[in-house]
C-alpha cells in the first residue's frame, strides 16, 4: 500500500500502479474505507497515529488490509457506513468525501487514469434519504473480440449469463457490455430478413399465379427463387462474412433479383 496515502489521508492506494487488476469493484473500496475507520489511523499524520512505526507505518492495521479481515456488514450497518452525513460538508457522506480524497491524490501523483476508471466502471447510489440502495454496478475485462458473428455473439452472451445464474442465481440485475450493443441490431435484422425473405416470396408467388394463371409454372418459378436465394445465403458463411446490415438487406434484395432472372 501506498503509505503516505494512508497516514496523510486514510486512503488505500496501490503503491505499485503495475499492480491494478483488470476488474472494477466498489466493494474493495468499501472494504477499505471501513478499514480507515478502524484502529488508530484513520486520516491522520504519523505524529498524531498511536500506532505509528518509522520502520513499518503500516504495522497497526496490516490486518485490515487482508480481504479476510473485513466482517461483512449487515442492510442496516452497510447502509449507515456509506449514508453518514460528512463532518467537513453536510452536502456529501464520508463515503463521497473518502472517493473524492483518493480521486485528487491519484491525480496528484499522474495516477489520474486510474480515478476516472474507478468512477466509470463501478459505483453505488442510494437513495436521496440514504436509507437504501438505489443502484451499483462493477466492470470487469472479458475475453471475448470485439467483432463476432451474430451467433457467436450469442454464444459469448449466453455464457456470461450462464455464469451469472450460477454463481449470483438471486442477485439479480443484468449484465451488458458493447458486444451486445450490436447483438441486439444483429438479432433484430436476422428476423428482419427472415420475415422479408418469407413475404417476399410470397407476394412472388402471388404475382406469377395472377400474371400466368397456371399454378404449375408459377410454383416451377418459386422453386428456382428459392434456389438462387438458398445459394446465396449458403455463400456467404463458405466466405466467412458475418451477418450485418449489408448482408441482411442483401438476402431481402436477392428474392426480387431472383425474380428478374427466372
Amino acid at each position: 500500500a501506498d503509505q503516505t496515502a494512508w497516514q496523510t489521508q486514510g486512503l488505500y492506494v496501490r503503491a505499485d500502479e503495475s499492480c491494478v487488476t483488470s476488474r472494477y469493484c466498489f466493494m474493495e473500496d468499501v472494504r477499505y474505507f471501513w478499514a480507515s475507520k478502524q484502529g488508530n489511523c484513520q486520516g491522520r499524520t504519523q505524529l498524531s497515529c498511536t500506532g505509528y512505526s518509522t520502520t513499518d507505518p503500516l504495522s497497526d492495521l496490516t490486518n485490515f488490509f487482508n480481504k479476510t479481515s473485513y466482517p461483512g456488514l449487515s442492510e442496516t450497518e452497510f447502509i449507515s457506513l456509506l449514508g453518514t452525513t460528512s463532518s467537513t460538508d453536510p452536502t456529501k457522506t464520508e463515503w463521497q468525501v473518502y472517493l473524492e480524497a483518493k480521486t485528487n491524490y491519484l491525480r496528484s501523483v499522474n495516477r489520474r487514469y486510474e480515478s476516472d476508471f474507478a468512477a466509470q466502471y463501478t459505483g453505488i447510489r442510494l437513495n436521496a434519504d440514504k436509507t437504501a440502495v438505489q443502484f451499483a454496478w462493477i466492470s470487469y475485462n472479458a475475453t471475448f473480440p470485439r467483432e463476432n458473428t451474430v451467433d457467436e455473439a450469442n454464444e459469448w452472451y449466453e455464457r456470461w449469463q450462464s455464469f451469472k445464474n450460477t454463481h449470483a442465481p438471486t442477485l439479480g440485475g443484468f449484465q451488458t457490455a458493447e458486444l451486445y450493443l450490436f447483438l441486439v441490431t444483429q438479432n433484430e435484422m436476422v428476423k428482419a430478413a427472415t420475415m422479408g425473405i418469407g413475404l417476399s416470396l410470397l407476394v412472388c408467388f402471388i404475382v406469377l399465379l395472377l400474371t400466368t394463371w397456371n399454378w404449375w409454372t408459377s410454383t416451377l418459378g418459386l422453386v428456382c427463387i428459392i434456389c438462387i436465394t438458398a445459394t446465396f445465403l449458403g455463400v456467404v458463411p463458405l466466405l466467412g462474412w458475418s451477418l450485418g446490415e449489408n448482408e441482411c438487406i442483401f438476402m431481402i434484395a436477392t428474392v426480387g433479383l431472383s425474380v428478374d432472372y427466372t
